[in-house]
């Protein structure tokens, strides 16, 4: 019986393998060499001429600049993305599909679904960010099984490519906080009821009888709230120690374009111009009453009103900084600035279009051509994002929401799993029950990381492209499909009349599921 298990096993692990390497091929061929837009073109300029700015952060042009010398073009970036997006969702569906062998199909299909597939097909830090913790997060899942030193082999890793994309965006190394505590907490191992001793199991019900909800929850907290404070702290070190010393990136007051886009939605609800320096009286006009858009802050630097930023650095200003006249601003008139950011936050619930931006020539340069594998995948994207109710799925905000939603469901279920190891009934299946609590922290894990990602976008935002809630789509995605998985078990296990436990291939331990 458990040959043929084990058999079974390995044809689901081949059978998800092969699928993998199709969809590499498949993409590969469809977006070959990767397509650009200006952001794109930016940081590629950079990358070629060793030389960087802040604007973006430097970490991607930096990679760039030796994969660029290794296969010259944007081939070397465009494998690295492209790698690890599919190397991820291999991990992650090879480790759901000891649970269930649907969830691991049903993982790799995520990754062909008009939603995701086009985010490493897209040259932006937003697409590294989200393949690195993705990747990140199937070593993770993968040293679940692990201990000593191919627990470590996995998770340093892992590691350094949370690293890598909490330095590509500054709103990641929130979000890497949470995703730390599946590396520094490992969950304990699932046994069965024919391998866990009757000691063991008294000593876990013991532990839990002993611990509140509120309590562990209280616990729980402090801990997350330690590694958020030391993640943002090790990685503004980081980043300022690259980006100041070792790469000299010339500052180029990116924080200025929030405070410009506040201090303008400001003035468009008082009449006001907050702006500092000399503006003529149709300046004044145009500031008022033209330049807001409650999308973004684009028109104020590249649109219709460039000359604001044109003017501000000509007199110095943006140099100087527009700290002092976004705080007087704020403090002046709260009420118009509340209403401001609430008019940007509505701007993230509005369907956003999913075609995909049209590559920069310098695309073509490199190789790129609209092949037919291109247009297939642009004609599915533009079908699904037209159609009703799916089309809904390309709000910005939804996804936050959806995080919210998902970080309640998990906190629920944990509580749920923790009150009944603190039941008598649970004594002889402790092990299996606190692996299921550890199943529903770690759902909330990815949860709290998409959350984490989004929500400065939606507090201090200055534009609402798609592309900024990438990974909060992927955490909200693994994290579903872990409580998915832990709810299966939970039906399964009823009708056997048994407490959950998940089915783990023989012929090696058997653990939570971890993702």
């Amino acid at each position: 019986m458990a040959f043929r298990i084990n058999i079974s096993y390995r044809f689901q692990e081949i059978a998800i393998t092969f699928l993998t390497i199709a969809g590499f091929a498949g993409t590969y061929w469809s977006f070959y060499p990767g397509l650009m837009t200006s952001d794109s073109v930016d940081q590629f300029e950079q990358a070629q001429r060793f030389a960087f700015s802040d604007w973006h952060p430097p970490i991607m042009a930096l990679i760039w600049h030796y994969l660029d010398r290794l296969s010259a073009g944007t081939v070397g970036l465009f494998a690295l993305i492209l790698g690890l997006y599919w190397s991820g969702f291999w991990l992650l569906a090879v480790r759901f599909a000891r649970s269930r062998p649907s969830l691991g199909y049903l993982t790799l299909l995520a990754a062909f679904s008009p939603m995701l597939v086009t985010i490493p097909a897209m040259l932006w830090k937003d697409s590294l960010v989200f393949s690195c913790f993705l990747s990140a997060s199937g070593l993770l899942a993968a040293s679940a099984s692990r201990t000593g030193i191919r627990r470590a082999v996995l998770i340093t890793p892992a590691l350094l490519l949370l690293l890598t994309g909490a330095l590509a965006r500054h709103n990641a190394m929130l979000a890497a906080a949470p995703l730390l505590l599946l590396a520094v907490r490992r969950a304990p191992l699932q046994t069965s009821g024919a391998q866990a001793s009757h000691a063991k199991a008294s000593h876990a019900q013991a532990t839990y009888a002993k611990a509140s909800g509120a309590r562990v929850a209280g616990a729980e907290i402090l801990r997350l709230g330690v590694i958020i404070l030391a993640t943002v702290a090790a990685t503004s070190l980081a980043s300022w120690l690259l980006n100041r010393h070792a790469l000299d990136a010339r500052q180029t007051g990116v924080a200025n374009s929030l405070m410009a886009f506040d201090i303008v939605g400001v003035a468009a609800r008082t009449g006001s111009n907050g702006l500092p320096g000399s503006w003529s009286g149709d300046e004044q006009h145009r500031i008022i009453n033209d330049c807001y858009e409650p999308w973004a802050w684009d028109s104020l630097s590249w649109g219709r009103c460039a000359f604001v930023r044109e003017r501000l650095v000509a007199s110095g200003h943006w140099q100087h900084g527009l700290r002092d006249p976004w705080l007087t601003a704020i403090a002046s008139h709260p009420r118009a600035y509340i209403s401001h950011r609430f008019a940007y936050a509505r701007m993230l619930l509005r369907p956003l279009p999913a075609s995909f931006p049209q590559p920069e020539p310098i695309s073509r340069t490199y190789g790129f051509t609209a092949n037919g594998g291109y247009r297939a995948i642009a004609q599915t994207v533009s079908a699904f994002s037209g159609a009703p109710i799916i089309a809904d799925l390309w709000r910005p905000g939804l996804w936050v929401a959806f995080a919210m939603a998902t970080c309640v469901v998990a906190g629920l279920r944990g509580r749920r799993h923790l009150k009944s190891c603190q039941t008598k009934s649970c004594l002889a299946k402790s092990c299996q029950a606190m692996s299921c609590q550890a199943m529903s922290r770690q759902a909330g894990y990815f949860a709290l990381s998409g959350l984490l990602y989004a929500l400065p976008l939606v507090v201090v935002g200055v534009a609402s492209e798609f592309r900024y809630v990438y990974w909060t789509i992927g955490a909200v995605f693994i994290a579903t499909l872990i409580l998915a998985s832990d709810w299966l078990a939970e039906r399964v296990s009823r009708r056997a009349g048994a407490l959950p436990s998940l089915p783990d291939p023989p012929l090696v331990p058997a653990e939570p599921l971890r993702a």
